[in-house]
Formats: structure tokens, sequence, C-alpha cells
């Protein structure tokens, strides 16, 4: 196996453990109550042990993390072709795959706001699909 391989796999690895943190985040702990969004101004952190999150902001983060999910559930066995997608997604909202990760350590410390946020991603996940089909 090249290292070019090894490197995705584990790219794609450290994406669905993050994924899988949030999700399991915002359904254990969601409340159903109804509040606004926080922003990325209003987390007055920027920077978490696993970096900075730069751009990264609710929007951008549920884009990403749906597409990644719709991409990879696609396209199960295009492990290169999912790098790619990812690279190209990065570059589109100014990211990098560290801010991604920073930014759901982020949301892993607010179970209200994880909640709100998988909803929207559970809406955007379930857009992708229906556009496809």
């Amino acid at each position: 196996m090249n290292s070019k391989k090894i490197l995705t796999i584990i790219i794609a690895v450290a994406l669905v453990v993050i994924i899988g943190l949030f999700i399991w985040q915002g359904i254990g702990n969601s409340t159903g109550s109804d509040s606004t969004t926080t922003t990325t101004e209003d987390m007055a952190v920027t920077d978490t042990t696993l970096g900075s999150i730069g751009k990264m902001n609710d929007d951008i983060f549920v884009e990403i993390i749906a597409q990644s999910a719709y991409y990879a559930r696609e396209n199960v066995d295009d492990a290169t072709g999912w790098a790619a997608h990812m690279e190209t997604l990065y570059n589109t909202y100014g990211v990098t795959e560290e801010n991604v990760i920073a930014y759901g350590e982020l949301l892993s410390n607010d179970s209200e706001r994880s909640a709100e946020l998988m909803q929207k991603y559970e809406l955007r996940l379930t857009e992708l699909t229906d556009a496809v089909e």
C-alpha cells in the first residue's frame, strides 16, 4: 500500500470519527429546545487543542460533513476520489481539514448547539440524496 493511500485512509477515518462524535453528541444530548444559532463570533474561542477553526462556521461545517457523508456513502470503494472531493470542498470554503476537526471539537462542548446542527446535517444529507434520486 503506498503512502498516499494510507494518508487518504487516515484522513477518512479521522473525519468519520469527528462526524461520529458530532452525531453522538447531538443525539445523546438533544434538549429539543428552540434556540438561536451561535456563530463563531459568539464562541469567543477560535483555537482548540486540535488547532484553529479558521473561517469555519455552522453552515460550512454542516455542508462539509453532509457532502463528506454523502460522497462516502455513494462511492464506498473510492478512497482516492473521496480525498480529492474533500480537498475540493475545503478549497471551496477556504478551510482545511484541521479547521473542520477543531470546529467539531468546539461543538462537542455545546450539546444544545450540536443537536441543532445535527438536525441541519440530516436535512442537508436528505437534500443531497433526494436530488440524485
